[in-house]
């Protein structure tokens, strides 16, 4: 049970720092929120990008332990 709070965590801070991330480019006209795909391509390769550096972060220290 632990890990799927400790993964559902992970996942949820993942989609805020995306989407702040999104709302910065957004901000400095780099990103036209409006356009769909753009939006979600961008939404996808930032979330995998940001997600794999937590499972390997915590993976590796969960070895350690």
């Amino acid at each position: 049970m632990k890990r799927y709070v400790q993964l559902f965590f992970m996942f949820a801070v993942t989609v805020l720092i995306v989407m702040g991330i999104q709302k910065g480019l957004s901000t400095l006209n780099m990103l036209n929120l409006e356009n769909f795909w753009a939006n979600y391509v961008v939404f996808l390769i930032l979330a995998y990008m940001i997600l794999s550096f937590f499972l390997h972060y915590f993976s590796k220290r969960k070895k350690q332990s």
